[in-house]
This record gives C-alpha cells, sequence and structure tokens, in this order.
C-alpha cells in the first residue's frame, strides 16, 4: 500500500531520534534550545497532500481509490473539488470556499492529505492555492481520449513551480492495448518536451483493475501487477520524497540528531573518564585494603589461640577448687569468665558469642552431671547404713542390753562406713576433675576455631566497606557506559545513513 511504502523509509530515522533522547536523559546531555525531540519529528510526521485533477469523468475519484484501497466519494457537479481525511465516521461536509470536505472510515491514513479537483469547475484561488501546497499533482488524462484540448490547455498554464510536481496518469488503460499507450505515452513526452523543455513522469493506469486488486480480487498479486499502479505508486513516492520540505526536514532532522550525538559523546567521553579515575583509586583501595585484611586474619588466628590458651587456664583453676557444690553452673561461670577476657582484649564483635557456641558445642559438663548423680546414691547409700547402725544400736539399748554390748556391734558397722563414705566421694571428685580438665583440653581447639572465624569475617567484611566507592550522582558504572556507548554507535550509524 501506498502508505505503509511512504511510512516505512522514515521509521528508522524517527526510532534513532526517540533512542537518541532517551539517551541524553540518561547522561545527563542537555540538547541545544529549541531543539526538541518533538521539534524534530512534527516536520517528519507531517501529513502528505497531494492532488488529483482532471477533467470532469477523468478517473480521479477512481484512482484515489485504488491507491487507497477503499471506495471514496465522487465529485459530481456541483462539487468540483473534495478533500479527503481519514477518520472515526463517514462524513462529508457543504462547501466551504469551494471545497467539499470528505471523511471516510479506514480509507485515508493520518499520514496523507489527498485532494482533487475538476479542472475548469473549481474556484481559481482554489487551484491557486493547491498548485502551491500539493507535493505532488497527478493529472488524469484519460486513455480513451487523451488528445482533449481542454486538459492540454490545462496543462499548458500550469507554472514552472507545478510541473517539477506533476506526474501525468493515463487512466482507464485497460480500455487501450499495450501498443496503443506506448503510442499515446511517446507523444504525450515529445509535446511536453517540446512546449516545456521537459516530460514528467507518465503512467498508464487501470483504477478499475487496482481498486479489484485491493479489495475483492481471487488473484490480488497478479491482477495488481497488470493494473499499472505499482508503477505509479513507486513514481509518486520518488516525487513525494524528492519533495524539497520534506527532505529538508529529513536532512535537517539527521543534522540535528548528528550535532546532538557529538554532545553525548563528550558526556560519555567524561563519564568514561570519571569511571576510570574511580576505578584506578578502587584498585589502590583494594591493594591497601588486601593487606590490612592479612594482617587482621593474622591477628584473628593469634586471638583464637589465645582464647582457647584462656579458656585452659580458666577449666584448670576452676577444677583445681571442685567441689560437689561447684560444679553446678561451672561452665556458665567459665565461660563468663572468657567473655569478659574477651572484651578486656577489645576482640571484634561476635567473638563473645562464637566463644559461647563453641564451649556449649563441647558439652563440658554433661558427663559432670551425670557423675554427680551417681555420687549422690553413694552417699544415700552409705548415709542408709549409718542410719541402720544407730537404729541397731537404739534397738539393743531398748532391749535392755549393756550400752558396752550395744555400741560394739554397731561402731563396727558404722566406723568402716564412714571411712568409705567419705573416701568413695572424695576419689569420684578428684576423678571428676581430671576429666573436666581433660575435656576443657578437648573444647579448646572448638572455642579457638569459633573465635577465629568470627573476627576473620568481621575483618573481611571490613575489608569490602573500606574497597567501596560509591559513585557520585549522574556516573554510571563501566557496564552502563559500555552499553550507552553501543547504543550511541548504532543511532549515529543510523544518522549517517
Amino acid at each position: 500500500m501506498l502508505s505503509d511504502a511512504f511510512v516505512q523509509p522514515r521509521l528508522p530515522l524517527e526510532s534513532a531520534l526517540t533512542d537518541l533522547y532517551a539517551l541524553t536523559a540518561e547522561t545527563g546531555t542537555v540538547p541545544p534550545e529549541g531543539s526538541s525531540l518533538k521539534s524534530l519529528l512534527e516536520p517528519l510526521r507531517a501529513p502528505c497532500f497531494f492532488t488529483v485533477a482532471g477533467l470532469a469523468g477523468s478517473g480521479k475519484s477512481t484512482l484515489l481509490a485504488a491507491l487507497f484501497g477503499a471506495p471514496v466519494f465522487a465529485l459530481t457537479p456541483p462539487a468540483a473539488a473534495a478533500a479527503h481525511r481519514g477518520g472515526k465516521a463517514e462524513k462529508r461536509s457543504g462547501e466551504k470556499g469551494g471545497i467539499t470536505e470528505v471523511t471516510h472510515v479506514g480509507a485515508f491514513p493520518t499520514d496523507f492529505h489527498p485532494a482533487e479537483w475538476s479542472v475548469g469547475h473549481a474556484p481559481k484561488s482554489v487551484t491557486k492555492e493547491w498548485l502551491t501546497k500539493s507535493e505532488a499533482i497527478l493529472f488524469c488524462l484519460p486513455a480513451t481520449h487523451p488528445w482533449d484540448r481542454a486538459a492540454w490547455e490545462w496543462l499548458d498554464s500550469l507554472p514552472a513551480e507545478a510541473w517539477r510536481k506533476l506526474m501525468i496518469v493515463l487512466t482507464f488503460a485497460d480500455l487501450r492495448t499495450p501498443g496503443e499507450l506506448d503510442a499515446m505515452a511517446e507523444h504525450a513526452r515529445g509535446l511536453c518536451q517540446a512546449k516545456h523543455g521537459a516530460a514528467p513522469p507518465l503512467c498508464a493506469v487501470s483504477s478499475t483493475l487496482g481498486l479489484l486488486a485491493r479489495t475483492s480480487a481471487k488473484d490480488p498479486q497478479t491482477v495488481l501487477a497488470g493494473s499499472g499502479l505499482p508503477e505509479l505508486e513507486a513514481a509518486l513516492l520518488k516525487v513525494l520524497r524528492e519533495n524539497t520540505k520534506r527532505s529538508s526536514a529529513v536532512e535537517n532532522a539527521k543534522q540535528a540528531g548528528r550535532g546532538l550525538c557529538e554532545r553525548v559523546r563528550a558526556s560519555l567521553l567524561e563519564a568514561g573518564r570519571a569511571c576510570e579515575g574511580r576505578a584506578a583509586e578502587q584498585r589502590e583501595k583494594t591493594v591497601a585494603a588486601r593487606a590490612a585484611l592479612e594482617a587482621e586474619l593474622g591477628a584473628a588466628v593469634f586471638l583464637g589461640e589465645s582464647a582457647a590458651a584462656r579458656w585452659r587456664e580458666l577449666a584448670a583453676a576452676a577444677v583445681a577448687r571442685l567441689t560437689a557444690p561447684a560444679v553446678s553452673g561451672l561452665e556458665e561461670r567459665c565461660a563468663n569468665s572468657l567473655v569478659a577476657w574477651l572484651d578486656d582484649q577489645a576482640a571484634a564483635p561476635g567473638c563473645a558469642s562464637a566463644a559461647r557456641r563453641g564451649i556449649a558445642s563441647a558439652g563440658w559438663t554433661d558427663t559432670a552431671r551425670t557423675r554427680l548423680a551417681s555420687l549422690r546414691r553413694t552417699s544415700w547409700f552409705f548415709a542408709s547404713l549409718v542410719w541402720l547402725a544407730a537404729l541397731g544400736f537404739s534397738a539393743a539399748l531398748l532391749a535392755g542390753a549393756p550400752m558396752t554390748r550395744a555400741l560394739v556391734p554397731a561402731l563396727v558397722v558404722a566406723l568402716p562406713v564412714l571411712v568409705l563414705g567419705w573416701l568413695t566421694p572424695r576419689r569420684e571428685i578428684l576423678d571428676l576433675a581430671e576429666e573436666l580438665k581433660a575435656r576443657a583440653d578437648a573444647a579448646a581447639p572448638g572455642i579457638a576455631r569459633q573465635v577465629t572465624e568470627a573476627a576473620a569475617a568481621h575483618a573481611r567484611a571490613r575489608a569490602e566497606v573500606a574497597c567501596e566507592i560509591p559513585a557520585p550522582a549522574g556516573e554510571t558504572d563501566a557496564a552502563a557506559l559500555t552499553r550507552r556507548q553501543a547504543a550511541l554507535e548504532t543511532i549515529v550509524r543510523e544518522l549517517r545513513g
């Protein structure tokens, strides 16, 4: 279709300009004053105004219908000039200044505002205005009677400016043979060359076949090829694109775009230099942070080993004074002492809780609780024997036995029990102390590991913070900069096309 072929070439330029202005917003580039995206796109999107002229009955309305693929209002007396527009509802207004305004649903896209007039009937003011405004003038010359004197007189009366936009269309071409059409075209070109020194483009067209191809033909491509319409559309597009005003708008848009590209390029270069400076500063800080991290990691290992050694000292001191009642809460007291020592050492946050985890995971006093329960049972057993001896002594006295005779058996039972009751728990406490000391030694590596890991994690976090260099507002990272540079190069290639 004519409208698609007319719009398609400008779409890449519009897309490039739209992307360019989006890039200026990203990079903070300020366009030149008065050079907005809207001001560049509006001339490119300006509707194309072309006219179809001819004598009454020369096929003007049918030609328009074939070009846009939909029937249009036909000029019939007294109407002599019509301006066509696309819209949402069919509408035909009365004459205003000699022009009938017609709105078609789907017939004409917004990119085209065609008009037609009947030569000899349209007001001269309309004819003069439209000849000046038109980007192309299609003059319909019926192939059935191409040498009509009125038609050629009108052609001869056209100013030189109009001749540069003129195209002659031999309509009703399906009513003539190819040989006849060639002879007519050759003779018409000769006349134009002789009278005006130049021959305008001339195409033979069957508008009826063209409209049929675009509406209801079973084989539209074959019918369209035989109508001559594709050749007319190609010639019309060439004339429209060569229009001075439209080509100037395209060139102005490209020139403004190229100038803005240079501004964006300068902004990107400046951003690139800032990125490189930040990268160099980042590398320097990274080297310094790595050196500091190595030292802090070594200090973390030393702190873990010192914490383990301190734990052994605390555990040994606590176990040396161990008594049965002191076992309860022993682990908590030693842990608190170790945490207090870590605080004195100004250990990193998290080391205290790490030390407590290491002590808890070792289960240092778990066995002690079991051993104490067994010790309590043994103590109760010996106490029961002493109680039974005392009970036997009391029973003998009550039976009337002399005290001496009653005391001897009780002492024989009670004295060994008392000795064993004192020695056995003492032995158990000593064994338990040895076991607690061994288990404390076994827990020390775990405590060292936990404290070291906590201190090392804090050191690594500090190193990461030390390496961070926040980008100032408006600056971009290297990845975004590369993406924008690639986008700019794509836009530049399009604007050069």
